[in-house]
């Protein structure tokens, strides 16, 4: 299980609680890929939301992007998104494991 502690980093912990791997990036949520081999490791400031990037197999994280975003969503897809700046649309962001990023913004109403 990975689990976002704020301030003290982020923890994988096994099954009954011990730690397995730790990395002292501050995150307050984790936003896991459908793959399951990287995760985004988000902190939510005033208006902007710092993303860190860990890849699981490899056990690195990057600092991958500072966005301003309102809440963001987990998902099954490796994808992040969450309402952008406007209340009528939608902001996807695309993080591909070779790099390179793609976002694209829908409107309509968040549902």
């Amino acid at each position: 299980m990975l689990v976002a502690l704020g301030d003290l980093g982020v923890r994988l912990l096994t099954g009954d609680g011990r730690e397995r791997a730790r990395w002292d990036v501050p995150a307050d949520q984790v936003v896991m890929a459908d793959h399951g081999g990287c995760a985004l490791l988000l902190v939510h400031g005033e208006g902007l939301v710092d993303i860190h990037r860990l890849d699981l197999a490899t056990r690195r994280v990057r600092h991958w992007a500072t966005m301003r975003l309102g809440p963001v969503l987990p998902t099954d897809r490796g994808v992040a998104r969450g309402p952008a700046v406007a209340e009528a649309s939608n902001l996807v962001v695309d993080v591909p494991g070779t790099g390179g990023t793609r976002a694209w913004r829908t409107s309509g109403k968040v549902v």
